[in-house]
């Protein structure tokens, strides 16, 4: 059994004010990432219940009811827009202009 004499108290160096920040503003953006994630999860669960609201023929819908929920996806599509990236615009390539380079390493590789 270890006594408290035995443990090595690590002393790191000071974190300046500039290391602080740059860490703080990491984890904003992790967080910001993860909240933007979730939304979007939740915003996907509610746009599939709102299509079988409207796709099922058990459910008698007056014309009323129909723009209600045509509205309400409407607006959850435009927000899940916002929050999930377009990927229509993204472009591969490889470095410097290059062709793009894939490398498959399996877990045997060294």
């Amino acid at each position: 059994m270890a006594c408290m004499n035995d443990l090595k108290i690590l002393n790191p160096k000071p974190v300046t004010t500039q290391e602080r920040a740059a860490a703080l503003a990491a984890r904003d953006k992790t967080r910001a990432e993860i909240l933007r994630r979730l939304a979007a999860r939740r915003l996907d669960v509610s746009i599939e219940q709102l299509l079988q609201r409207l796709v099922d023929p058990d459910d008698e819908l007056t014309a009323t009811q129909v723009k209600a929920l045509e509205v309400a996806l409407g607006v959850n599509l435009k927000l899940l827009n916002k929050l999930v990236p377009d990927t229509r615009a993204v472009e591969v390539g490889g470095g410097d202009s290059g062709p793009l380079e894939v490398v498959v390493r399996t877990a045997f590789d060294e």
